[in-house]
Order: C-alpha cells, then sequence, then structure tokens
C-alpha cells in the first residue's frame, strides 16, 4: 500500500558477500546505476547510504509503479554490471523482497535518518559519518541551505555494462582501481544526474519554514553525534577499534560474508502506537479491497483498484505466430 507523497525507508539487501566496496571503481558503478534508474525522476531522493552489503533510502514516494520500477531497474543494473565485473553468465545477489517502509510521523523521521548515517560507526567502520569513504548523501545534507526546496545534483557518466572489464583479481590496488575507473569514464558517451533533495521530506508533515527545517536538521546531527558517541563507548568497553578508512579502501570487490542474522520485514515505521495501529487497520482494509478487485478481474472484469496499489498486468491482446 503505496500512499503518494509520503517518506518511505527503502532497504536493498544482498544474500551474502560485501560487493559495495569503497573502490573508486565500485563506486562509479553503483552512481552510475543509481543514476540511470533515476533519470526520469522515479522518486524523490533525500537520504541514501551505502553499506558493504545493503543500502538505505530515505524517499519521497509518489506512484506506486514508479517506485518498484526505480528499485528494481537499479537491483538489474547492479547485477549485469557485477556479472561482467566477476565473468559470471549468471548471478543472483539480492535477498528476496526489499523493505519498504512508510515512516507515519515526524520523530520517526528524524530517528531513521540518524541512524541511516550513524551505520558506519554502529558498524565499527569508522568514527563518524564524514570519515566514511563509501557512497552517502552526508556531503549533500550537511552543506545544503534549510529549504524544502533545496536541491544537490551531481553529474555521473552512464557506465554501460558491455564497457565493464572482468576483473582479473578482485583486489584491486590503489594505482590499477584508479586506472580503471578513468578508463571506464574515457567510455562513457552519456551522462545522467542524481538529484538529492534532503528536506523534501518535511513537506509531508507540513514543515516548509526554514527556521523550523534548520531545527529538526540540527537535531538529526545531534541524534547521530549521540549514536556515533555511543558506538565509541561501546568499543572503548570492549577494547576495540574501528577499521579505518585505508583499511576499508583496501578491502577487496565481493569480499566472502555470510550475514549472523537475517532482519525481519517491517513495512511501517512509527513512534506513536495509535498511528502504527490505525495504519495496520487500514492496510488490512486495504488487502480485502484488492482481494475483491483481483477476483473481478480473474472474471475479466474491470475493477476500480484502491490508491497505491500495484495492479497486475492484463492479458496480452494480441499473438505473434511465426
Amino acid at each position: 500500500m503505496f500512499t503518494a507523497g509520503r517518506p518511505y525507508e527503502l532497504i536493498l539487501r544482498v544474500k551474502e558477500n560485501l560487493p559495495f566496496a569503497c573502490k573508486e571503481t565500485i563506486k562509479l558503478i553503483l552512481e552510475s546505476c543509481l543514476a540511470r534508474a533515476q533519470r526520469d525522476l522515479k522518486v524523490t531522493l533525500c537520504h541514501h547510504l551505502w553499506m558493504g552489503n545493503h543500502v538505505h533510502f530515505l524517499l519521497v514516494l509518489w506512484d506506486a509503479q514508479a517506485c518498484v520500477n526505480f528499485y528494481q531497474e537499479l537491483q538489474k543494473k547492479i547485477t549485469e554490471a557485477y556479472k561482467r565485473l566477476l565473468g559470471k553468465a549468471r548471478l543472483s545477489i539480492w535477498e528476496g523482497d526489499p523493505v519498504v517502509a512508510e515512516i507515519l510521523d515526524l520523530e520517526k523521521a528524524i530517528e531513521k535518518i540518524a541512524y541511516i548515517y550513524a551505520n558506519p560507526a554502529r558498524a565499527n567502520l569508522v568514527a563518524n559519518i564524514s570519515q566514511y569513504p563509501g557512497i552517502s548523501s552526508w556531503k549533500a545534507f550537511e552543506g545544503l541551505p534549510a529549504s524544502a526546496s533545496a536541491t544537490h545534483t551531481k553529474r555521473v557518466p552512464w557506465i554501460r555494462s558491455s564497457t565493464i572489464p572482468t576483473l582479473k583479481s578482485l583486489n584491486l590496488s590503489e594505482r590499477e582501481d584508479y586506472l580503471m575507473a578513468e578508463a571506464l569514464r574515457s567510455k562513457a558517451r552519456l551522462e545522467h544526474n542524481i538529484t538529492l533533495s534532503p528536506n523534501a521530506w518535511m513537506l509531508a508533515f507540513g514543515i516548509d519554514d526554514p527556521d523550523e527545517i534548520a531545527d529538526i536538521n540540527a537535531r538529526i546531527k545531534l541524534q547521530i553525534e549521540e549514536k556515533e558517541a555511543q558506538a565509541e563507548e561501546e568499543r572503548n568497553s570492549k577494547k576495540r577499534a574501528v577499521l579505518g578508512v585505508q583499511r576499508l579502501l583496501s578491502y577487496a570487490i565481493y569480499r566472502p560474508h555470510i550475514p549472523k542474522k537475517r532482519e525481519r520485514r517491517i513495512y511501517v515505521l512509527s513512534s506513536i502506537v495509535e498511528l502504527r495501529i490505525e495504519y495496520i487497520a487500514r492496510f488490512k482494509a486495504f488487502c480485502e479491497e484488492c482481494r475483491e478487485c483481483y477476483e473481478q478481474f480473474l472474471l475479466g472484469g474491470n475493477p476500480q483498484w484502491p490508491p497505491g496499489a500495484l495492479r497486475p498486468p492484463g492479458p496480452p491482446l494480441a499473438s505473434l505466430l511465426y
């Protein structure tokens, strides 16, 4: 059940291994796939951060099918790129359906954004988000004015999968990484934009005053600092250290990794119990209405599907005979 104009958390997670290395080549390919999938502005991207085996987005959704098209196209293009890198004819990267969870209230949105940016510190990769060498929207968020319409645009070359060579070694040196990234850039004949709107999600809660936006962003940054300080305190108690930037940059592409646990799917996020209960009730009614529409559809009818539903494809109206 997708609601237009509302903020959502989208999480894409891989089955195993760590494909999203902090190499320049990998970052170029991933941003290229993201820009290509978002070239027609299927969703409004507010925040994103790529960890080794998953990516977090906070976005504003406008159309159910457009949102699905966005993440399916992104997953497909990343898969095609890795098939070329690894020299595989077939490759299954992604773990089932992604998490697409509506955020119902302001406090939960603030908490979720802070959680996203505190991920590298909580995973003991770096001490704070400003040190993280992976892909994120942190610099765009940190440097934008307090306006709901403020945007940050990055021009990215479209790296076609046919131009990506198979790696002889997954452990690229710094020089090999640089040369490969430059070679891919030189072959690109097209560019796309990655446009971020870090404050656009606040409009869903009726917030457009610059002072209020600045206050909310300050609260987000304070929560990030608190989460990072808590992570540091836990490391100190266990006498552990962060991996650090240099070690992250040196890690091989597609490094072996098996997740310790599988997170359960959550499709609604709220800090207010009453809002969550109300949402679940609406969702159950929505599912019942969709079931009735589907039964009509199977009988050849043309039902009026509820807003936010993903409609099943219709039967083919013609066939080709060879």
